[in-house]
């Protein structure tokens, strides 16, 4: 399932919302991209969603995420959902991040942020 060539990251995100809330806003792509998939470096402007299998409540999972493509003012990941138990995939997205200023505005990627993504970009070794 996971190639041994990446770097294992661990995040924790409290979210503040019912169990129902949560699992519903995987169900509606709007609610998807401005609920699951925020960022702080920007506004998501396209999310693409695909569910294979369910997940129940009380499962463990593992989100993957590899950097597909990197331009001066935005950024798509590929994310993917695994059940831990039994290594079954859940969901693929694909996520397209806009950066922008804190009043709004398109602005560059932030240059830690390309500098984190540009070696593990498809083509770069």
């Amino acid at each position: 399932m996971v190639a041994s060539n990446l770097i294992e990251v661990v995040a924790a995100r409290k979210i503040e919302a019912a169990p129902a809330t949560v699992f519903g806003a995987w169900l509606d792509p709007v609610q998807a991209a401005k609920f699951l998939f925020a960022t702080e470096h920007g506004q998501v402007v396209r999310a693409e969603v695909d569910y294979h299998k369910p997940a129940v409540l009380g499962d463990e999972v593992e989100v993957t995420v590899e950097p597909l493509q990197l331009r001066r003012v935005r950024f798509t990941l590929a994310q993917k959902v695994y059940r831990c138990s039994d290594s079954t995939k859940l969901v693929s997205a694909q996520i397209t991040v806009a950066c922008l200023t804190p009043d709004g505005r398109i602005t560059a990627v932030p240059s830690g942020l390309v500098a984190a993504l540009s070696p593990d970009l498809p083509g770069n070794t």
